[in-house]
């Protein structure tokens, strides 16, 4: 029996019937996109393929509608092939987009909340596929079509041609990661790999340490904090970021040769979290944040992050991003650990959701105007950076203060150019939008902090800038020996004068660090699993090495003790 050649399996008594199940799943179907507020492109692409659905099966479920059935059978296959060129051409751009080799980063990245920049993607690879396996299908339609008339032939073309549209990109996810990785996959999205043992995790109890029962020695006059985290930069893309190069020429700058990534800090919010409580985030998906939504507390919650430590010593903690502050709940974990006003794209007010947070306002109306309120519309570094220098005219007058920025410029695939920037593409390949988007934003960090040490408060204001994690596309960074890629980090003006030597050091090791640069002195230097690099003691990545400290923390992920320590 022929499958494609549908009209001719349906009886016309059901053609009623299937034309108003069409409407009602067509209607249904723009309803429900429409009330999630997907944004105006992604409603009309939803809009516009409900009513393909329905116009398609209404023309098939329509009464004495007389069929070839080679005509029949000509529009299935090109729809199959139509389909196929889809399912082809979107693995393609996925492996060029994503890091899918290495599987646990790309899981924990799915496994999180993704509200608020998923669309992103979403109409990136629309923009690729769609136009592009349409392309594909017309060209191989026709061939195909003359071929339909002839049986021998079709058997043999036909799969040819549809193994020749999906054999390229499978060779490449094979190489990537090999079968061993399609399995992992596979059980992740099967729901194969949900269910693990916990158990109990003498690591975390020997090596955590909880600032809460510490005492913290505050000098007379510690100095205010710009904190800069810029999106995926790393010691290999300085050679392309010359504006920042020349910061660490500054007599008064100092790094300590970057820092690793790791398991629970390979993506965004992870190394956020990480760098500013010195504990790696490793559960946050779907599961564990309707637990915290239902039971209206924050994940983490005693666990101190560097800005409550700020707070309790009178300081004002504002965080700025260019981006939806949904995105895996970013918000809701700053303004319930020590940050006191957060602010992103489309908001002015910090108590959004949050029960346990106090409003709080630093600047004056007008901060964001009426058309940064399109949630489309993400801040360019320069805009963001725009945005900061208002902040801190008006931050700077109460009192101890700090700013941490997120910039996004240069997020993977190949980073969004800002059309305003000087630099422009030599070409439009994906390396040299990448090099010339790393140009612009270095040169607009690199004049936000000349401006913030022309400022009044610029000599008692310290400087951090850090990469949030290394790059997790392929764009420049494909014959790179993986093992030896770091973040960035640059200290500027510290009040304690910081050991020129090089560390090992991972995201976890960044806030006890910046605490006592500030001239707040942790006792044992110790913060979560981070160690100040100040102190003469190994961090975990010397102590155990990247790999082994890995490991131990992916394990550490079934952990009874560290599951309490985020949920309670």
């Amino acid at each position: 029996m022929n499958l494609l050649n549908l009209p001719h399996l349906m009886k016309k008594k059901n053609a009623k019937i299937l034309t108003a199940i069409a409407a009602v799943a067509s209607i249904t179907v723009f309803i429900c996109y429409y009330q999630q507020d997907r944004g105006t492109m992604p409603t009309l692409l939803a809009l516009l393929m409900a009513l393909c659905i329905f116009l398609l099966l209404h023309f098939i479920g329509k009464k004495n509608r007389d069929f070839r059935p080679r005509c029949t059978y000509c529009v299935g296959t090109f729809l199959f092939i139509l389909l196929t060129c889809f399912a082809g051409v979107s693995l393609r751009y996925d492996i060029a987009t994503f890091p899918i080799s290495n599987i646990d980063e790309v899981i924990q990245t799915l496994e999180m909340p993704l509200d608020g920049f998923s669309n992103i993607f979403i109409k990136d690879w629309l923009s690729i596929a769609l136009p592009l396996s349409i392309v594909i299908a017309l060209t191989c339609f026709y061939p195909l079509r003359k071929a339909m008339y002839h049986k021998k032939a079709t058997a043999i073309i036909l799969p040819i041609t549809l193994t020749a549209i999906l054999i390229y990109p499978v060779i490449l996810v094979l190489n990537r990661v090999h079968v061993n990785g399609l399995i992992r996959y596979a059980n992740y999205f099967l729901g194969l790999d949900d269910v693990q043992e916990i158990n109990s995790d003498l690591f975390l109890k020997k090596h955590f340490a909880n600032l809460q029962h510490q005492n913290a020695t505050i000098d007379s006059l510690p100095y205010n904090l710009v904190y800069i985290i810029m999106e995926s930069a790393e010691n290999d893309f300085l050679p392309y970021m010359e504006p920042l190069k020349e910061l660490y020429s500054s007599e008064y700058s100092v790094g300590f040769g970057g820092g690793f990534s790791c398991t629970g800090a390979s993506n965004t919010i992870q190394s956020s979290i990480a760098k500013t409580t010195g504990v790696p985030l490793l559960v946050l998906n779907q599961k564990t944040m309707g637990i915290v939504q239902r039971s209206s507390e924050n994940f983490f919650a005693n666990v101190p992050s560097m800005y409550n430590v700020l707070s309790d010593a009178g300081y004002r903690n504002v965080f700025v991003q260019g981006s939806n502050s949904d995105f895996a709940k970013t918000r809701l974990f700053f303004l319930t650990h020590g940050i006191h006003t957060f602010y992103d794209n489309l908001r002015t007010s910090t108590a959004q959701d949050i029960s346990q947070a106090k409003e709080a306002k630093v600047l004056a109306e007008g901060f964001v105007e009426a058309q940064d309120k399109n949630p489309n519309d993400n801040w360019h570094d320069k805009k963001l950076l725009q945005k900061a220098r208002k902040i801190l005219d008006t931050l700077s007058q109460k009192g101890p203060f700090s700013l941490t920025i997120t910039t996004m410029d240069t997020h993977f695939p190949y980073g969004f150019l800002d059309p305003s920037c000087e630099q422009k593409p030599v070409n439009k390949t994906p390396e040299e939008i990448m090099k010339a988007t790393l140009a612009c934003s270095a040169k607009e960090v690199a004049e936000f902090v000349k401006w913030v040490q022309s400022q009044p408060y610029g000599p008692n204001t310290e400087i951090v800038i850090t990469g949030d994690h290394t790059f997790m596309g392929e764009t420049l960074v494909q014959k790179i020996n993986q093992e030896n890629r770091r973040w960035i980090d640059l200290f500027i003006n510290t009040k304690q004068p910081l050991p020129q030597q090089q560390r090992n050091f991972s995201s976890m090791d960044i806030a006890p660090t910046i605490l006592e640069s500030m001239g707040i002195h942790i006792e044992n230097s110790r913060m979560g699993l981070g160690v100040s690099l100040y102190s003469k003691q190994p961090t975990l990545v010397e102590q155990m090495g990247l790999d082994s400290m890995n490991a131990v923390l992916k394990n550490m992920k079934m952990s009874r003790d560290y599951l309490e320590l985020m949920l309670q």
